[in-house]
């Protein structure tokens, strides 16, 4: 994917016209779905760098748009063998997330959606490997993901465990 191959090539360039989005009017009347974003920021050679993906100009929906990685949360992410892959206990991140409704394993996924959404979009893994936090970027992973591994089976074959101390919730937000 196109997200996939993009390490190291320096920052996008905005292209020379700017595309007019519309905006949607229509009333939503579906219910909102768990889901998680990433602000992924890095201290760059001119200062600081944010990551932005460009969505495919035709994405039924914000077509062309650069958005922040993220997506909804799956199934899978609160399952006992990714739940095991976790570097903190569900009830660490349930009290770190400060979303009292949820359960344990609700809030676990938040953290495991958001990181899985960043490695499928960008190909960037947050591993821990025993005390060492490792931020790699992988193509094969991004690819591997994205033809549906599972997460914990990406995590296991690299024999690490989901760095979640990588993730800061930062807010709340139903659309």
């Amino acid at each position: 994917g196109a997200g996939c191959a993009r390490a190291d090539r320096g920052p996008p360039r905005l292209p020379p016209q700017s595309v007019a989005m519309e905006l949607n009017n229509e009333t939503i009347d579906t219910p909102p779905r768990d889901a998680a974003s990433v602000v992924m920021l890095r201290d760059g050679a001119t200062g600081l760098e944010v990551l932005l993906m460009r969505r495919h100009t035709d994405s039924a929906v914000l077509g062309g748009a650069y958005v922040f990685p993220g997506g909804k949360v799956d199934a899978a992410d609160t399952a006992p063998d990714m739940l095991a892959r976790l570097d903190r206990s569900p009830g660490e991140l349930h009290a770190r997330l400060g979303e009292p409704d949820l359960t344990p394993e609700q809030a676990a996924a938040f953290f495991v959606a958001a990181a899985r959404e960043a490695a499928e979009e960008s190909g960037l893994l947050l591993l821990q490997r025993g005390d060492t936090e490792i931020a790699l970027h992988s193509a094969d992973a991004c690819t591997r993901l994205r033809a549906g591994e599972s997460l914990a089976a990406l995590l296991a074959a690299h024999g690490a465990r989901l760095d979640t101390d990588a993730l800061a919730p930062w807010s709340r937000w139903i659309t």
